[in-house]
């Protein structure tokens, strides 16, 4: 939660507003904790909560402002969409800047296979979206770790050509594909008339 608390606090900070509404702050990531999880929310921030959420989202918005400052023809995009598929929903990512996109993580450990995992998903969701509908396709991802200032700038490419096991990008398309019909498939109770 704490987390969710920061990174709207981040939020507020690009947006130019210096002085820190913690209020919004917890209404924001109540709301977004709500969508996503059954957690317990609080209903304060305490003073040592606001001190540490205000060091996070101070790192947050000067690493988004970095690469902002590096790739100024493009606009820093919240919450991306992230196209969906067969039975998968569409969704939201964190950031994107071009064809490049970020994803926040707010952990003390450093960035795990859940997180590449993830990531890879949201790449070959964009993947097939490209082919299918003219879209976006995203061709690297930054990771970034507001909270230990980490940050992993890796190529799409470079990512399958370590995990494919040799397979070109069309044939880990096929094969998702395939196994995405076949749980769907497999997901349909039987009806007999």
């Amino acid at each position: 939660m704490l987390f969710e608390i920061a990174f709207a606090r981040g939020e507020q900070i690009l947006n130019g507003l210096p002085e820190a509404d913690w209020d919004d702050c917890l209404h924001i990531a109540i709301r977004r904790q709500r969508r996503h999880f059954d957690a317990q929310l609080p209903d304060e921030i305490l003073p040592t909560d606001r001190k540490i959420a205000e060091h996070v989202a101070n790192n947050l918005a000067a690493m988004l402002h970095y690469m902002k400052l590096n790739a100024p023809e493009y606009e820093l995009i919240h919450s991306p969409r992230v196209p969906g598929y067969q039975w998968i929903a569409s969704g939201e990512g964190d950031f994107s800047l071009g064809q490049t996109l970020i994803e926040v993580k707010c952990s003390s450990s450093n960035f795990g296979s859940a997180d590449y995992r993830q990531v890879l998903m949201y790449w070959l969701l964009s993947y097939v979206s490209a082919i299918e509908q003219n879209t976006l396709e995203w061709k690297s991802v930054t990771l970034l770790n507001p909270r230990k200032n980490y940050v992993v700038d890796l190529s799409f490419n470079e990512i399958i050509e370590v995990t494919a096991a040799g397979k070109s990008k069309i044939e880990i398309l096929e094969l998702f594909s395939s196994m995405a019909g076949d749980f769907a498939l497999k997901a349909l109770p039987e009806f007999k008339l």
